[in-house]
């Protein structure tokens, strides 16, 4: 199973998130609360926020609460060895009070 479940990290969901961005949400979304929910927000988080940083954060928005916590601070490592100012911001806006 880890060695199916890292084909489709590296292979599969790359492609997902740059082609069909909602299908990868619905994927997210079908998960239930759990490990592998938990495991597979983390990976899109970051996939996307190093495609696409503006829709990732949109659909990090989405998320609840804890998800929104979690998922902003996996996009927050992922970025910020190569862009500190970036990852710096993006934590500032996500501490920000949200509401739905």
């Amino acid at each position: 199973m880890p060695r199916r479940r890292e084909a489709v990290f590296t292979f599969l969901l790359p492609e997902l998130v740059q082609v069909d961005p909602p299908r990868v949400i619905a994927m997210v979304a079908r998960q239930r609360p759990g490990e592998a929910r938990d495991t597979l927000r983390t990976e899109v988080t970051r996939q996307w926020i190093a495609r696409d940083p503006d829709a990732a954060v949109r659909w990090m928005k989405t998320l609840p609460e804890d998800e929104r916590r979690a998922s902003a601070a996996t996009a927050v490592e992922s970025i910020i060895a190569h862009s500190p100012a970036e990852a710096a911001a993006l934590a500032d806006e996500f501490e920000k009070p949200h509401r739905n």
